[in-house]
């Protein structure tokens, strides 16, 4: 295929993931007040409050919860247009493998978030738990909800990194001998990730 040709299909994919996370966020959109609510039940279950700080922040946290909803729900979309791209310039046997990953793989992302959501809880409990007796946990959603939304999307990809290093390793971009070798540094990386997006 010519840059040029590339370069078309590059942009008809991202076209097609960017209408489908529209779409997703229209989705998301109508269910942002049982979301809302899921996401700030646990802080509620620990004796906290989470409260807006703006007149524009109800509106501006409608927007970014949506997003992070169409960014799940067109999850199966948005891989396989990632992996369709790059399938094309594998061999045969290279390309069903691909396929096979991607399958795999946006399941593994919705997991990733679902467990996010699950830990949540334990990471309030602890937080909430230093406050000091004489005083109360008053949270508000302009650091609140990016916490959250971060944790969320911090572990949708954390469980979308096995299986890409794995399909790297089938299609022989990145062996494992490779990997290795160079152990300390992917210790390193996966230390400097976690720290990111740990809570």
């Amino acid at each position: 295929m010519a840059l040029k040709a590339h370069l078309v299909e590059a942009r008809n994919r991202l076209f097609i993931s960017l209408i489908a996370l529209v779409l997703g966020t229209v989705g998301g959109f109508f269910l942002y007040d049982e979301v809302l609510g899921l996401l700030i039940s646990p802080v509620r279950a620990y004796g906290g409050e989470v409260n807006f700080t703006s007149v524009m922040a109800p509106f501006d946290i409608m927007l970014k919860t949506s997003l992070l909803l169409g960014l799940v729900f067109s999850a199966p979309i948005w891989i396989y247009q990632l992996w369709a791209f790059i399938v094309p310039g594998l061999k045969k046997n290279e390309r069903n493998t691909a396929i096979g990953f991607a399958a795999a793989a946006a399941p593994l992302f919705i997991v990733g978030v679902g467990m996010a959501y699950w830990v949540l809880p334990h990471a309030l409990k602890f937080f909430i738990s230093l406050t000091p007796e004489n005083a109360q946990s008053w949270l508000t959603t302009d650091t609140y909800l990016p916490f959250v939304f971060r944790l969320l999307i911090a572990f949708g990809l954390a469980m979308l990194a096995p299986v890409l290093m794995v399909g790297l390793n089938l299609v022989g971009v990145l062996r494992a001998k490779l990997i290795l070798r160079h152990w300390r540094i992917t210790v390193f990386l996966i230390a400097l990730v976690a720290a990111m997006a740990a809570p």
